[in-house]
């Protein structure tokens, strides 16, 4: 055997032959070699021996697992939904008083998949290499989509008067409920571990938005399709503005 199909060998972790050792016996560089290779091997032994008779650190915790993506899901689709309702109670219903009961499946069923999408994209993410179902700018947009059409199908009034007048108070109202929700939100996203800070903070400020908008369609009776688009929708854009610049604050400060 030559010295370079002993390297070989070694290379490929095999075990050597009577032929290898032979050669080793009579070539003082591979034995030279295989002293070096004896000596690492005890030395690397040594030092997991006493890596494991230290043992971990005293003041190491076990880290708690995350419940699974689905019950995350429904977690926050839930408290999406109870903050809408408990809030839309606290101030008055008179919205949801004046429809009839198919507009109330069909505009309430479209918030509701809206608020899923939306918790669906929020929990993706908080947590890093979740599955993405849904992108969160898709969510946005599916939730605009999916409230905006059923009220100018539904309801057929346009009119502008008094549209400023009548249209702040309810901007006010839903940004109230999306400061609330947005903090809510910011606490839960704090369990996980967000990668993407800016982006994120710009999604939880529409999630944050959408929620307005969820308690304005229980409270506000107004059922003009320009008020809802302009002014209930508009809770989503100021809601996005203001986590952009949460999180080029946040960003701002590393």
């Amino acid at each position: 055997m030559s010295c370079r199909e002993l390297d070989n060998l070694l290379s490929e972790d095999r075990p050597l032959t009577p032929e290898a050792r032979n050669h080793v016996a009579e070539c003082a560089r591979c034995r030279d070699i295989m002293t070096v290779l004896a000596e690492l091997e005890t030395r690397g032994t040594a030092d997991n021996l006493s890596a494991n008779a230290i043992g971990p650190p005293a003041d190491l915790k076990r880290v708690r697992t995350l419940p699974s993506d689905f019950k995350l899901i429904l977690l926050t689709t839930v408290v999406f939904c109870l903050f809408s309702v408990f809030v839309g109670v606290f101030i008055g219903m008179n919205g949801y008083k004046r429809l009839e009961p198919a507009e109330r499946i069909v505009y309430y069923s479209g918030i509701g998949v809206s608020g899923l999408l939306l918790s669906m994209a929020f929990v993706q993410s908080a947590i890093p290499g979740s599955k993405v179902r849904v992108r969160p700018g898709v969510a946005v947009a599916s939730s605009i989509f999916l409230t905006a059409v059923p009220v100018c199908a539904m309801f057929r009034s346009f009119g502008l008067q008094h549209f400023v007048s009548q249209g702040v108070p309810c901007l006010r109202i839903g940004c109230i409920c999306a400061a609330v929700f947005g903090t809510l939100a910011a606490a839960l996203v704090r369990y996980g571990y967000v990668t993407d800070r800016a982006r994120t903070s710009v999604f939880v400020g529409c999630f944050a938005g959408f929620s307005g908008v969820a308690v304005l369609s229980l409270h506000c009776g107004l059922l003009n399709a320009a008020h809802i688009v302009a002014w209930h929708l508009g809770t989503i854009t100021l809601g996005a503005l203001a986590g952009f610049t949460i999180g080029a604050l946040i960003l701002a400060r590393r």
